[in-house]
């Protein structure tokens, strides 16, 4: 369903937006931390061009393969995750669970 899918994409990019907003304060705690809003960035931009390939009706299985191909990336955001909060100690940040919870819903849309 091609508005079950934008709905999930929308969220999933403003949780990314959250995060880039929420962590970017804490870019004077080092490199990690700016790998790690780099990281959020980089999916939200791929989200992004997802979007717009829903929106332009491509085919499903194409959207598959980019949605599968941001497993690599979020993958990277939950290690770039884990050092952060060695750094800031912020476990259980509603922001990053926000995205944690807007992830699967984008891959269920595409199935």
């Amino acid at each position: 369903n091609r508005d079950r899918a934008i709905k999930a994409v929308d969220e999933a990019i403003a949780a990314c937006d959250a995060l880039q907003q929420g962590f970017t304060p804490y870019l004077i705690y080092g490199s990690k931390i700016s790998q790690f809003v780099s990281e959020v960035k980089g999916l939200r931009n791929s989200l992004a061009d997802l979007r717009r390939k829903i929106t332009a009706d491509r085919g499903v299985d194409e959207l598959r393969r980019d949605a599968q191909a941001l497993g690599g990336m979020v993958g990277r955001v939950n290690e770039r995750w884990r050092d952060v909060v060695s750094i800031v100690g912020t476990g259980n940040s509603p922001l990053f669970l926000r995205l944690a919870q807007a992830m699967p819903q984008v891959y269920q849309a595409l199935e």
